[in-house]
């Protein structure tokens, strides 16, 4: 409401007025900025560059644009003294760390050729550019993956939130609602934490919630810790192996002293037999940062999707189709980020172990976190789409595959033309780039690849 808009102005950190606009709109000064809504610019009287006592005043503009931005101008000069940032609306990726943060970021980036962006400046080599044109806040565009850095639209960004540390005692991870959220929201310019650096979640426009099997992101946390944070001498302790795992989590992670405290939290049955689980801590963190993100998802009422990192393994097609289709983007590039399978790590652990764990997920996990991680522990293949799994009997039907293996510029395009011609079939390609943007999958109903070559009067059997 622009009729009771306060304007505060800061010099040096220091308030140095905080005053209500007032409405003076001559008509041949005005921008027509929303349909029927009041034409500014409004006029403020503001300090110049007086001191404490004189009386030296300058009259300052405050101006919406029909571009949507808000200017501070010098009355006399038209000077523009300060503007609001222009950039794209935020998709938060919400990744418990080591669950496919990056390779989701990577493709995604590489196959729609905007570049994705971090709350976390050190990871931008030094190239602290905000995703706001002439701004300085974070978030922050990410060089590693180059492609466009567009000011419309939206961008993937990265967040881990809070209640992560690995090595940390209880209470720097078990927070409130609110500390989580927060964290969500906090960039840094270092890897130094500030809590003043939040932007607003009014900036979020959508959410990813990344899930990963527990058993496999736990023992990914380890490897990560090992190839990024080690010494070289303590790498030779920490072997990457079952044994190595086992050691680094009796060693740095279930810390006896947090024991007492940890083992208020759930039933002291179940605790007697949790706390001799391997990396006991970090289910216990991974449970709660899940719950966290979940009651985001329910109380913001904003779109969010549901990613497994597994589903690259069995359905990047669609997995990656999903993305695009919720970003607003398309295909535009080619993957450069090839999935690596293989990553699972079941047995690092003994089958009570998986029990115990099991038996925690059921006791902790908020209805919404267990629906999303059940099918690891009950044998359960991943539905098509993300947030929900069903049996492998239930798969979409569609005609069978007759491959064309074909060397490049062998004649493929001749072939499958000459056979679409005289059989009124439409062919089919694994290629999406080459569809036209026309994603329509040879399944009924679903966003699995082969894709149809967009031919018009042919049949789709």
């Amino acid at each position: 409401d622009w009729d009771h808009m306060f304007l505060t102005l800061e010099r040096n950190g220091e308030l140095v007025l905080s005053q209500q606009t007032s409405r003076q709109c001559p008509s041949n000064e005005c921008y027509q900025a929303m349909g029927d809504k009041p034409c500014y610019p409004c006029r403020v009287v503001v300090w110049s560059s007086g001191t404490q006592g004189e009386s030296d005043f300058d009259s300052w503009i405050l101006q919406l644009g029909k571009d949507g931005v808000v200017r501070v101008m010098n009355s006399d000069t038209q000077e523009t003294l300060w503007r609001s940032a222009v950039g794209p609306g935020i998709v938060s990726l919400m990744s418990f760390p080591n669950s496919g943060t990056t390779y989701t970021l990577g493709v995604v980036a590489n196959v729609s050729t905007v570049s994705a962006a971090t709350n976390y400046g050190d990871e931008t080599e030094n190239e602290l550019t905000s995703i706001y044109e002439g701004g300085y806040s974070g978030p922050f565009w990410i060089p590693q993956y180059g492609g466009e850095r567009t000011t419309k639209g939206s961008v993937i960004t990265k967040t881990h939130c809070g209640g992560r540390c690995i090595m940390c005692r209880p209470a720097k991870w078990i927070l409130t609602h609110e500390e989580f959220l927060n964290d969500c929201l906090r960039y840094e310019y270092a890897a130094v934490r500030d809590d003043s650096l939040l932007y607003d979640f009014g900036f979020v426009e959508k959410i990813i919630h990344l899930v990963r099997d527990p058993m496999d992101n736990i023992v990914s946390r380890f490897h990560h810790e090992r190839n990024e944070h080690m010494p070289e001498d303590d790498k030779k302790v920490y072997a990457k192996n079952s044994q190595g795992f086992r050691e680094f989590c009796s060693d740095r992670i279930d810390r006896p002293h947090w024991d007492r405290e940890l083992g208020t939290l759930i039933d002291i049955e179940l605790w007697d037999t949790l706390k001799e689980v391997p990396c006991h801590t970090d289910f216990l963190r991974y449970l709660y940062w899940h719950n966290h993100v979940f009651q985001i998802t329910e109380e913001a009422k904003k779109p969010n999707l549901l990613i497994h990192y597994e589903r690259y393994g069995t359905h990047w097609n669609e997995t990656l189709t999903e993305l695009l289709s919720f970003l607003g983007q398309s295909v535009k590039g080619h993957d450069l980020f090839p999935y690596i399978g293989g990553k699972n790590y079941r047995h690092f652990y003994e089958d009570w172990e998986v029990d115990a764990i099991l038996s925690a997920c059921k006791a902790i996990a908020t209805e919404r976190t267990w629906s999303s991680i059940r099918h690891y522990f009950e044998g359960e293949a991943l539905r098509i789409t993300s947030n929900e799994v069903i049996n492998g009997s239930s798969m979409n039907k569609g005609p069978d595959i007759a491959w064309l293996i074909s060397f490049p510029n062998s004649g493929t395009s001749y072939t499958l033309r000459v056979l679409r011609t005289s059989s009124t079939v439409s062919g089919a390609t694994n290629y999406g780039g080459e569809t036209g943007n026309q994603l329509s999958s040879v399944y009924k109903g679903s966003t699995s690849g082969p894709f149809w070559i967009p031919d018009r009067g042919f049949r789709r059997p």
